[in-house]
């Protein structure tokens, strides 16, 4: 029950509607330049993680690349997701509150990376490579956002984002089905399945 509770963390029902606020608030706040990183950032991790996990899925679990069948959405998201909202977050908060942020983050991100393969969802390899997808599209946000601005109202923007999570905690969206369907229909083009 507990690791169900912190898995749902990292599910699509609120990592979506968590990058949506994200979004709309730097548009409202007119940061231009962080808005385009985050939305490049973010969608090429979800597009990433889509992609492999429907072309090894595509071949009936009968392919991976070094033990990974099926790469952890859960753990690239929740990866890039909470840790760039912290980047966000602590560009505009006093130096004393950044450690305990990062701390924060990295703690929830790894235990929701940890909750996949103590429920069975993904071996540890598989956590890993989402993970490293994850920590990829904070380093894009990180490179194509910066300089981030220290004036943001991130006050407002925490506590909306703490306020969604609330909301939305225990939701599951039917991603996982959506991309299974997606592999059933390449798997008549993929050659290497054969």
């Amino acid at each position: 029950m507990t690791w169900d509770f912190i898995t749902d963390f990292g599910d699509t029902a609120v990592t979506v509607p968590l990058i949506a606020l994200v979004l709309v608030f730097l548009a409202i706040t007119r940061r231009w330049r962080p808005a385009i990183g985050w939305a490049l950032a973010i969608l090429g991790c979800g597009g990433s993680i889509g992609a492999i996990k429907a072309l090894l899925i595509g071949c009936g679990y009968r392919t991976s690349v070094a033990g990974v069948v099926s790469p952890s959405g859960h753990a690239a998201m929740s990866t890039a997701v909470y840790g760039s909202l912290v980047v966000i977050i602590a560009a505009g908060m006093p130096l004393r509150y950044r450690v305990p942020l990062f701390f924060a983050a990295a703690l929830l991100v790894l235990a929701i990376a940890v909750s996949r393969t103590i429920l069975g969802a993904h071996n540890p390899t598989e956590v890993i490579a989402g993970a490293m997808i994850g920590v990829a599209a904070i380093i894009a946000f990180r490179l194509l956002a910066a300089p981030l601005p220290a004036d943001l109202p991130v006050r407002w923007l925490g506590a909306a984002s703490l306020l969604l999570i609330a909301l939305l905690h225990g939701g599951r969206w039917p991603t996982e089905r959506a991309v299974h369907g997606t592999a059933g229909y390449l798997h008549a083009w993929l050659p290497w399945c054969g």
